[in-house]
């Protein structure tokens, strides 16, 4: 599955999918008709899949991964939902993102790419990442990476092809988490206006991080 294919899935389990997501998702389903994992997760969202063969469907459900943070405004209290993700699923963030550049030795050029509405934005960062902005989203990044670990801030959403890197974990913070990953593919929404986190998994694994909470962290991985 290619990085604009995995966008469009996305999309479509957000809601916001445009005509053309769901053309591109429908070309890709007739195509591979036996990945019944993104088939289920596509119908349980009332996703209309034009195969032809609907008893496919009924023959397994997979589980989805739903990661909701929630925090109050009087306490800084939060409440985790964790379901374990199926293999094969999008990754959906809601976050209010919140940066913290690497510290180097030498001062970091910090670039922030914003999409307009009604319109998506694709970038490519320094390690080779590929970034798909969704409308009205924006990202902070540095010209390169230095240090341990590479760092973006993201407000809004955004699908992610995280360029492998044992040595140095990428890391989405946003809204008081850290979503940390080695190499994976996955989609972040992040509006400030939002308090929540949903979390859905496409390939590889991811680590959520709380701050606030010592050590308090959760691994999402797909079933074997």
């Amino acid at each position: 599955m290619n990085e604009q294919t995995g966008a469009a899935i996305a999309a479509i389990l957000n809601g916001n999918a445009t005509d053309g997501d769901k053309e591109l998702v429908n070309q890709w389903i007739k195509e591979h008709p036996d990945d019944l994992k993104i088939l289920d997760l596509l119908k349980d969202r009332s996703f209309h899949i034009s195969t032809g063969n609907g008893e496919q469907f009924r023959e397994k459900i997979f589980d989805r991964v739903q990661v909701k943070i929630a925090a109050t405004e009087s306490r800084r209290t939060i409440r985790l939902w964790q379901w374990v993700a199926a293999a094969s699923v999008a990754l959906l963030i809601s976050v209010s993102a919140y940066f913290i550049v690497t510290t180097s030795s030498q001062p970091q050029h910090i670039i922030e790419t914003k999409c307009p509405e009604g319109s998506r934005s694709t970038i490519t960062l320094a390690d080779g990442t590929k970034v798909e902005l969704n409308s009205g989203s924006s990202i902070s990044y540095p010209s390169r990476f230095t240090g341990k670990q590479r760092q973006v801030e993201l407000s809004g959403e955004a699908f992610f092809d995280v360029t492998a890197d044992k040595k140095k974990p990428f890391v989405v913070k946003a809204g008081g988490i850290s979503i940390r990953v080695l190499g994976t593919h996955f989609n972040v929404k992040a509006y400030e206006n939002e308090k929540q986190v949903f979390t859905t998994l496409l390939k590889g694994s991811v680590r959520i991080e709380i701050p606030s909470a010592k050590e308090q962290f959760f691994v999402l991985k797909p079933k074997p």
